[in-house]
């Protein structure tokens, strides 16, 4: 990545200080209108186009996630991007669910942009210990490593023996740029989604056995008990649904 990062050498010797003219919850902070407004033409005139992309991360369990990626793009090809981070909604007093959202979003842009550019961060001055914890808990902390790859052999081993659809394909193409809270849940779904069929293998073969048996001793289906032919019933109906 030489010629992004003589670029951006030449970029930074051309941004400004941001002042940190907007005040909100108790500090101070550079607005992202203010951010692009500052870094946009700079970038541009040495080649490099910016782009933050806000999408859906397509979970396991087919539910999704906003998630939001900047990438630096340079004239030769060559690009600087920032890992994807999933959001979550902040908690605010008077706005709706999608407003919260959007400040999220807001946020998060600000927050990878001054990081990937190195341009002067937030200033957290006057807030209490509590009110940055409270601003913490909505971005995602580091990933514990260990955690993380104990739970992608996991899911791999799960799935070794398993005919794949394209869904699950592409998830273990990308497994390794899936935060945490994406592998839980899709390890708990694909455990989940074995139980049921070996419970459903079980009933299978527990109705053969008794076809079997019958076949074998003809009469032994009149000596059936009455919890034995309710069981049997409700193993057939248990079978038929499954199967449909």
């Amino acid at each position: 990545m030489q010629e992004i990062i003589k670029a951006l050498i030449e970029c930074q010797k051309e941004f400004h200080n941001l002042s940190k003219d907007k005040q909100g919850y108790g500090y101070k902070y550079v607005e992202l209108n203010q951010i692009l407004n500052e870094v946009k033409p700079v970038l541009n005139k040495h080649g490099i186009f910016l782009s933050q992309n806000v999408g859906c991360m397509e979970m396991e369990n087919n539910s999704t996630m906003t998630a939001i990626q900047t990438i630096l793009y340079h004239v030769s090809g060559e690009n600087l991007k920032t890992d994807i981070m999933p959001l979550e909604a902040t908690t605010m007093k008077g706005v709706n669910n999608m407003q919260a959202m959007g400040a999220s979003i807001t946020y998060a842009r600000r927050y990878q942009l001054i990081a990937l550019l190195g341009l002067a961060d937030e200033d957290t001055d006057g807030l209490s210990k509590n009110e940055i914890k409270q601003r913490q808990v909505n971005f995602p902390k580091k990933e514990n490593q260990a955690e993380k790859d104990k739970l992608i052999a996991q899911i791999q081993e799960e799935l070794i023996d398993q005919e794949l659809d394209d869904s699950q394909k592409n998830f273990l193409k990308g497994i390794n740029t899936q935060p945490i809270q994406i592998l839980k849940k899709a390890l708990e779904n694909i455990q989940n989604k074995k139980k049921a069929k070996n419970d459903l293998d079980k009933i299978g073969k527990k109705i053969m056995d008794r076809k079997k048996q019958n076949e074998t001793f003809p009469n032994h289906t009149k000596e059936l008990t009455l919890a034995e032919e309710k069981e049997q019933n409700e193993l057939d109906e248990i079978w038929n649904n499954e199967k449909e």
